[in-house]
C-alpha cells in the first residue's frame, strides 16, 4: 500500500520528464497523461504545484548538480564568459594567432571544438546569439516569459486572497 505523498507511476513519469527540459507541459504529455495541449498546460500547472512533485524535483535537481558539482553561480560565470568573449583576442597587434597557451580564460572558455589542419588550428567558437537567448531567458526578457510569470504570480495572489477570505 502507498503512503501518504507517494507519487503514482504516471506522476513519477511526470517528475523525470520535467527533468529532461523543465517544461511541464511538455513533461505532462510525455508522462503519458492524454488531452488536449490546453488541458495539458492548466494540468501540468496543478502538478507543479503538488507538494510531492515539488519535492521530488527538488531532490531530484540537488542530487543532479551535487553529482554534477555545479553551482547556479558557476552556470552563471559560464553563461557570461560564452556571452562576452571576444573574438579578436584570439590573434595579437600584427592579426596572427595568439599561441593557445596565451588565450584568456573568457575566450577559451567560447571555444566548443578545434580541429587541427596543415594549415594551423581551425577554432569552432559558442554561438553568441543561442547563449543570449538563454540569459534573456533566464532574466525573463522575453515577452512570454513576463506573461507566464505574471500568469503564474497572478494564481498565487488569487489563491492567497481567495485563502484569506474564510
Amino acid at each position: 500500500m502507498a503512503k501518504k505523498g507517494d507519487l503514482t507511476g504516471k506522476q513519477a513519469a511526470f517528475v523525470r520528464e520535467y527533468l529532461v527540459d523543465h517544461n511541464a507541459t511538455r513533461a505532462y504529455l510525455r508522462a503519458g497523461y492524454r488531452c488536449t495541449a490546453a488541458a495539458a498546460k492548466s494540468n501540468a500547472f496543478r502538478m507543479m504545484e503538488n507538494d510531492g512533485i515539488a519535492s521530488a524535483i527538488a531532490v531530484a535537481a540537488k542530487v543532479a548538480t551535487d553529482v554534477a558539482n555545479l553551482t547556479v553561480q558557476d552556470t552563471l560565470t559560464k553563461l557570461r564568459q560564452l556571452v562576452g568573449y571576444d573574438v579578436r583576442k584570439l590573434f595579437d597587434a600584427e592579426g596572427l594567432p595568439v599561441p593557445i597557451q596565451q588565450i584568456d580564460d573568457d575566450t577559451a572558455a567560447a571555444i566548443v571544438g578545434v580541429e587541427i589542419t596543415k594549415d594551423g588550428m581551425k577554432f569552432k567558437m559558442a554561438d553568441k546569439v543561442a547563449t543570449l537567448e538563454k540569459a534573456m531567458k533566464y532574466h525573463a526578457l522575453f515577452k512570454e516569459d513576463h506573461k507566464s510569470q505574471a500568469d503564474a504570480l497572478g494564481e498565487i495572489v488569487l489563491k492567497f486572497v481567495n485563502a484569506n477570505k474564510r
